[in-house]
């Protein structure tokens, strides 16, 4: 079983609605859609990072894979190569 620390997190614009694929290094930060240019504040407390589906690489076969919220915390296996992981609840954890 491999902990897997999510890189990112997946959120919507408040501007333009599109679905933005955000680095966790980012949160706190402000940024820029990179659709409307619209800026966006990522709170790690706000619902819409809360609530937000994470992704990050199978440490086991290095597939890009996107969890649901409801996956974190929780022990899973990869769709590519049924490697053992769990996801760690923390997203800003370093």
């Amino acid at each position: 079983m491999i902990e897997l620390v999510p890189t990112g997190i997946f959120t919507s614009c408040p501007k333009c609605s599109q679905e933005l694929k955000i680095n966790r290094k980012y949160l706190g930060q402000r940024v820029q859609c990179k659709f409307c240019d619209a800026p966006l504040q990522l709170d790690p407390t706000s619902p819409n990072v809360i609530e937000a589906d994470v992704y990050s690489k199978c440490a086991h076969c290095q597939q890009d894979l996107r969890f649901a919220k409801k996956y974190i915390g929780v022990k899973v296996a990869c769709r590519f190569c049924s490697g053992q992981l769990h996801i760690v609840s923390e997203l800003t954890r370093s």
